[in-house]
């Protein structure tokens, strides 16, 4: 499962994959990515399946970050009953 998080002091995304060693379990920084440049720095060897879910995972992040909330909301149907406003006795 890969992780973003938001590195605010060197403006960029840190993809982290989890990490064990016996009982020792973390999450530990593999890549960064610079959202102006769209460039991916690798810090530690990966395989071809990480760094595969590492570029879905950050499209996804991409294109959530560039929807608005307000698309979720869907516009109000207004309908007459009855269109010329009289009853059909």
């Amino acid at each position: 499962m890969v992780e973003f998080t938001y590195n605010e002091m060197m403006e960029r995304w840190d993809a982290e994959l989890p990490y064990e060693l016996g009982d020792l379990k973390e999450m530990t920084c593999v890549a960064s990515i610079d959202p102006e440049t769209n460039t991916i720095t690798f810090w530690k060897p990966l395989s071809v399946t990480d760094v595969r879910s590492i570029v879905l995972h950050y499209d996804e992040l991409k294109f959530q970050l560039s929807r608005s909330p307000l698309d979720d909301l869907k516009p109000e149907v207004h309908f007459e009953l009855d269109p010329d406003g009289t009853d059909d006795e």
